[in-house]
């Protein structure tokens, strides 16, 4: 049996973006994240006793800033090299070899693949050869693969590519090909990059797997990371688990509010969905959250006029329920329930679900927004509603919701009219 890690797209030392320091927040610094999982990554490789590491692809984000990036992944390889275990890599089109201007001698046993050909590595221990080409530059519109050797009778046959295949979505169409062809090649298994979520691809029997990244590194990059345990036995039969590296783990947490009548309904069900979100960390793991606000509600005004509050009371939600939450931002992706009758009926309904909970004076209001405003918004509820009756409602104390729902729905409500 023949036992191998594969790890791509570490984007080693890339920021995460989105995640802010704020009271209450996780105690770690984000800027660790991406080391981390790499730290993580070769323990696992020493706790499983993989034969081989290989790596497929944009082990950096891109030019190093100073020499500790590089120095960091050589010494994390040193843990595996000097435990017997050799790392073969190629480049991707973040780490292209004519993008990288600083570089360290690698280790012996630490293989980089060259850009200008496919490069084969034997391993006659294990009865592995393991076939792959780097990027030369950031951008690869040619079919690598089409020039990769023909499997080795008598070998365990693995290639290293990075590549979006045939595309995939939310990337750029590298290396391009089709699955069926990377499998006529007679390899047991293509480990790949560039793509950073994790898939088995679909009729390859398991054979072609994007192994995705290694850390999450934005909202757009949700879930589990990590790298692909694989064993291939001597009839050629692959076995694949799943390990996980990330230390931040992504999440989009979608919060219905359809008929929430009001605000504190809102923060009930933010912290209701918190909770469970909550629940499913595991130890030693963070975890960043957008909480996506959707549905009909009457509320639709306030919630988006009032989002830095409701991004503060997630916050406060988030700390109450653990150390380990952040709340990346808060999205109202919400509208108005459909209504039936008159623009002046919608807006007595408007009036009618206001609370006088919060009304200050007409005075803090002009202060609050400018006398223009409130003029031109006194001018606009005369137009949908009863003049008489817009100047009595004036003359009494409203309410600050009153008046910013009253912004938000006006010229909607004036081009129904």
């Amino acid at each position: 049996m023949t036992r191998i890690l594969h790890a791509a797209d570490l984007h080693l030392d890339s920021r995460l973006r989105g995640l802010q320091r704020y009271p209450g927040a996780p105690d770690y610094d984000p800027a660790r994240a991406t080391r981390d999982a790499l730290a993580r990554m070769v323990e696992l490789a020493l706790d499983h006793q993989v034969h081989v590491v290989i790596i497929a692809g944009d082990i950096y984000e891109g030019d190093w800033q100073d020499w500790n990036t590089g120095l960091f992944f050589l010494q994390q390889i040193g843990r595996l090299i000097r435990e017997g275990i050799p790392v073969v890599c190629i480049r991707g089109n973040h780490d292209a070899a004519h993008r990288i201007t600083r570089g360290l001698r690698p280790p012996e046993h630490c293989y980089i693949l060259q850009h200008e050909k496919p490069e084969s590595v034997r391993f006659p221990k294990y009865d592995l050869v393991v076939h792959g080409q780097s990027y030369a530059t950031a951008r690869m519109d040619r079919n690598l693969a089409a020039h990769y050797p023909a499997a080795e009778q008598g070998m365990i046959n693995v290639g290293l590519l990075h590549t979006a295949l045939n595309g995939r979505e939310g990337h750029e169409p590298y290396a391009p090909c089709h699955p069926d062809h990377l499998l006529e090649k007679g390899y047991h298994y293509w480990a790949l990059g560039h793509v950073h979520q994790f898939e088995v691809v679909q009729g390859t029997d398991g054979r072609v797997v994007f192994a995705g990244n290694t850390q999450g590194r934005h909202i757009r990059e949700t879930g589990p990371k990590g790298a692909v345990l694989v064993d291939i036995d001597a009839a050629g039969n692959v076995r694949l688990q799943r390990l996980l590296t990330h230390k931040i783990r992504w999440e989009l947490l979608n919060v219905p509010v359809t008929d929430a009548r009001q605000f504190s309904d809102v923060l009930d069900r933010i912290e209701q969905r918190l909770s469970e979100a909550v629940s499913s960390v595991v130890e030693e793991e963070l975890l960043a959250v957008r909480v996506v606000l959707a549905g009909a509600t009457a509320l639709d005004g306030q919630l988006r006029l009032g989002r830095s509050r409701l991004k503060a009371e997630a916050r406060q939600l988030a700390q109450q329920l653990s150390e380990s939450v952040w709340i990346e931002d808060i999205r109202v992706q919400t509208q108005l329930p459909e209504r039936r009758g008159t623009v002046g009926a919608i807006w007595q309904e408007l009036l009618a679900e206001l609370t006088s909970e919060n009304a200050i004076a007409q005075q803090e209001i002009t202060e609050l927004v400018g006398s223009k405003e409130i003029d031109a918004l006194r001018r606009g509820l005369a137009r949908v509603m009863d003049p008489e009756r817009v100047e009595q409602w004036w003359r009494e104390q409203t309410g600050r919701e009153l008046l910013l729902s009253a912004r938000a729905y006006l010229d909607a409500l004036l081009r129904e009219a």
